[in-house]
């Protein structure tokens, strides 16, 4: 039998998932809080590449699907209420604006300093 590393946090039903095909067998252990938000972050960057990697807008809504997921698990075990994190969120776009426009900041020209 050989052994295949992963190391790298699951969703919840996964070892279930393993563990039914024949011969297969998950190996798991739950993470402490600090070590579960660390997971998340890393996961989430994970996860944002296959954004980045999505070529199809199947594809994409699936990679969002899962960004969303990581973003409202990662707030519950930060004990941030997704409320506050929308507030944030609209605030941010009332007094910065939002991302709709597709402007790119090239360059800007700044005053010589004496």
């Amino acid at each position: 039998m050989r052994i295949v590393p992963y190391n790298k946090l699951v969703r919840d039903h996964i070892p279930a998932i393993i563990s039914a095909t024949a011969g297969r067998t998950a190996v798991t252990r739950i993470l402490s809080p600090d070590e579960f938000i660390a997971a998340l972050k890393v996961k989430l960057l994970e996860e944002t590449q296959e954004v980045v990697s999505a070529s199809t807008p199947e594809a994409l809504t699936l990679e969002l699907g899962d960004v969303l997921e990581l973003l409202h698990t990662l707030a519950a075990a930060s004990n941030i209420p997704m409320d506050a994190v929308e507030a944030i969120r609209q605030e941010r776009a009332t007094s910065r604006g939002a991302f709709t426009t597709g402007t790119l900041l090239i360059e800007t020209h700044e005053p010589d300093t004496v």
